[in-house]
């Protein structure tokens, strides 16, 4: 019983490893899009003079929210 106890606590442990990582990672893609957006979108809307602000919001802006199969939401 002891090892069974042991064995929980092992995965628990390798478990809390990965899911840090992958948190990590999925940070470090929505930074990644986020600086690409805000590099791009000044570029595209510079050929509309109507624009004259355009706002981000939605899943990119939140830490945690973006993942591989999020949107972009600009207003």
């Amino acid at each position: 019983m002891k090892d069974m106890g042991k064995a929980i606590e092992t995965y628990r442990q390798t478990f809390r490893i990965r899911l840090q990582k992958q948190l990590e990672a999925r940070e470090q893609f929505r930074q990644h899009v986020l600086q690409t957006v805000l590099t791009r979108v000044p570029e595209v809307i510079a050929h509309f003079s109507s624009i004259r602000r355009a706002y981000l919001f939605g899943s990119l802006t939140r830490l945690g929210a973006y993942n591989r199969q999020s949107d972009v939401d600009i207003a």
